[in-house]
């Protein structure tokens, strides 16, 4: 089976242990007992930095790697370190101007660009439009697997776009989206520098019978990890132009914006090689180097960049040690710091601020006035060819209030389980309502990829666990005030086996998707955030990755984008599936469409931004990039092998009124021959859409966007 891999910026560490994610579970439709009670976990304490607490911190940890007889390199981990980081996307809701869709701004049309998860908060994406231009990053030459070129479109009064200029992206680094200044004439591109190399070790297997060996592989840094901003003017009839850049150590994790507030979050392990003794140093060297650290070796560092290239100054600490918060709790020896960063695009200074959390991260999410950080507190663990979190993993969570540059530190709390492995998916699982946060966790320590995998053994009865928090501001806390199931609504969610695919939370409903080999979509009514309740169950062929809303609010209705399956659970084409959930107690698949054979791919398997919704009265308009595996392989050992065919562009249209799901002419993109001609230089990572007024408009994987009456 052809099955296109995402080629996404998470890096490849990532992208090594997630491949690595494979295991399973058989469902059953049986009657199960009531959940066990959840375990009582030490609570969550964050601590603000005094000055040279976060030194004693740091140098705490290492002494406690050196005496585990590791190098006390602060990466703390004996095999694959670090943990698991969300990559750079997101979405998930029709998005246009606050004009646009009320018709108040008559000079420029209604129109969807990038779909966002919430209202007012911006991500990051490759394709851009404020109504009357148009920018896309792409790759500088069909085949690429960077994005190298930077391109500006003006929209003309037919509709038809004429080139406003290019620009080309340094190649040193590697950019995943933009963000869109307010003014419109700003650009901030983001992405980071990291490289990686794949030593491979060949290691001895001696049994008393024979010898062998074993390649093993583990990613590595080449050069330090740096997130890149850049800042390109955009400012219409003049060139595309460079005006400043900002380099700060660590991953790149995920971005926000809020009006002219550019949010990065990014993650940094200090580097301690230029520190520490020679290898052969014995523990007491390690130690005495450890006790001869600063702050300043620990702290990760900014270089501000303006247009001319002079530096201000060639580099400086992003923070002060007094600007962290320090999480004893954390059971890690690593020494990671993760940061929010507010920049201020409007400000000739680039005006910022940046607080600092002792910990890794595997998710943010974002409303309009809070930004939660969500890490696991134990690391991914790779054990042969599996990932998983050790038994009972629990996930933290944290709470800052944003408002522009001013990032306040608010509470933690926890909640068990962890968020899974794509990272794609991540936020979705977190949501904000009436103060209130609600998140599902996965419970299950493994997981598999698509097809079905080994059978999980003591899988906990419910594979989701849905909790509501809620800010004790005298404490300093997000405390747990409902969780479910729970002991007097013990059904659970899901079946023993199943793994959670689309998590979609919106007003006072959440809507979960399991499968192993149905797809159970779960109606959960919140409308009590004490007492939350599962008011209704569909089960369908295969199962929905994503779960969007349609047609104008309150129509009750959802699109799901997934795979289909087999009734064995295997997994089949593309499928595209409307679902009305007006009536939570008895959810209906209104209509489905299948794409494609087994190997087939949509945009969304390749990050959240890969759809577009617009909502036109009571109509919405789905674009979908999809990759179509359509002619079944005659050779042998082939069996349910299907050939690559073309990549096009999807359209849909949903009728709230009539609640129908009409198909509209595809936008042809690539054909492959029967060779694959073309097949390994297209994809979908690098397809987007967006509409304006009656106009679609489809970037394609080499770069070229065209146009078309919707």
């Amino acid at each position: 089976m052809f099955c296109p891999l995402p080629a996404t910026r998470v890096p490849l560490l990532v992208a090594v242990l997630a491949l690595a994610a494979c295991g399973g579970g058989s469902g059953s439709g049986s009657a199960v007992a009531p959940p066990e009670p959840v375990q009582a976990v030490s609570p969550v304490v964050l601590q603000a930095s005094q000055p040279g607490a976060l030194l004693g911190y740091v140098q705490n940890r290492l002494n406690l790697q050196i005496d585990q007889g590791l190098a006390g390199n602060g990466d703390g981990a004996v095999n694959l370190a670090g943990t698991a980081l969300p990559g750079v996307s997101t979405a998930t809701t029709a998005s246009v101007t606050p004009s646009g869709v009320s018709g108040a701004d008559t000079a420029s049309p209604a129109f969807s660009s990038t779909t966002l998860q919430e209202g007012g908060v911006d991500e990051s994406d490759i394709l851009k439009t404020d109504g009357s231009r148009l920018f896309s990053m792409t790759v500088a030459a069909p085949g690429e697997q960077r994005l190298g070129k930077l391109a500006a479109y003006t929209r003309l009064a037919d509709g038809s776009l004429q080139a406003a200029g290019s620009l080309a992206l340094p190649a040193g680094d590697r950019f995943d989206g933009m963000h869109v200044a307010s003014s419109g004439e700003l650009l901030a591109l983001v992405g980071q520098n990291q490289q990686f190399a794949m030593p491979v070790d060949i290691i001895p297997l001696v049994s008393t019978t024979s010898t062998s060996t074993a390649l093993t592989f583990a990613p590595r840094n080449l050069t330090p990890p740096q997130t890149v901003i850049n800042l390109v003017s955009t400012k219409p009839g003049q060139p595309l132009g460079n005006t400043a850049s900002l380099r700060i150590d660590g991953e790149l994790v995920d971005s926000r914006a809020i009006d002219n507030t550019l949010y990065v979050v990014t993650t940094w392990f200090p580097r301690f090689e230029t520190v520490f003794p020679t290898a052969a140093a014995s523990a007491a060297q390690r130690k005495d180097a450890v006790a001869r650290l600063t702050s300043a070796q620990i702290l990760p560092m900014v270089a501000v960049s303006n247009s001319l290239g002079a530096t201000q100054p060639a580099a400086q600490p992003l923070m002060a040690d007094t600007d962290c918060q320090l999480q004893a709790a954390n059971a890690s020896n690593a020494v990671q710091l993760t940061t929010i960063t507010a920049i201020n695009l409007a400000s000739p200074t680039l005006e910022r601020s940046s607080r600092c959390l002792l910990g890794g991260v595997n998710a943010i999410y974002m409303s309009t006035q809070n930004l939660y950080l969500a890490t696991s507190r134990y690391n991914t663990v790779a054990q042969g060819n599996n990932l998983f979190y050790p038994s009972q993993p629990t996930t933290d969570i944290h709470k800052f209030a944003v408002n522009a540059m001013a990032i306040t530190y608010r509470g933690s709390g926890e909640v068990p389980g962890h968020l899974g492995w794509d990272a794609s998916k991540t936020s979705y699982r977190l949501s904000e309502y009436k103060n209130d946060l609600r998140v599902v966790t996965f419970t299950n320590a493994t997981g598999w990829l698509g097809e079905l995998g080994a059978a999980v053994k003591n899988a906990p009865v419910s594979p989701a666990i849905l909790s509501v928090l809620r800010e004790d501001t005298a404490a300093a806390k997000l405390k747990t005030i409902a969780s479910l199931p729970n002991a007097a609504r013990p059904a659970p969610i899901g079946l023993s086996g199943e793994q959670v695919y689309a998590v979609r939370f919106l007003g006072d409903r959440a809507y979960v998707v399991t499968f192993r080999r149905t797809d159970p979509l779960y109606v959960v009514d919140l409308a009590d955030p004490a007492d939350p309740k599962v008011a209704g169950e569909l089960k369908t062929n295969g199962y929905s990755d994503y779960l969007l809303p349609v047609g104008p609010e309150g129509s009750g209705l959802l699109l799901g984008v997934g795979k289909d399956a087999s009734a064995d659970g295997r997994v089949q084409g593309v499928k595209v599936s409307l679902f009305d959930v007006a009536n939570p107690a008895a959810p209906k698949e209104l209509a489905t469409r299948v794409l494609g054979k087994a190997g087939s791919a949509s945009g969304l398997d390749y990050g959240r931004h890969g759809i577009n919704l617009f909502a036109v009265g009571n109509i919405t308009r789905v674009a979908l990039p999809v990759h179509v595996n359509d002619t079944l392989v005659s050779a042998p050992n082939s069996s349910n092998s299907y050939r690559p065919g073309y990549q096009s562009l999807a359209r849909f249209e949903v009728d709230a009124v009539n609640r129908t799901l009409t198909d509209k002419p595809v936008m042809t993109g690539q054909t492959f021959a029967t060779d694959f001609a073309g097949y390994q230089a297209s994809s979908l990572a690098f397809e987007r859409s967006v509409q304006i007024g009656a106009n679609i408009y489809y970037l394609g994987s080499q770069g070229l966007l065209t146009g078309a009456p919707w």
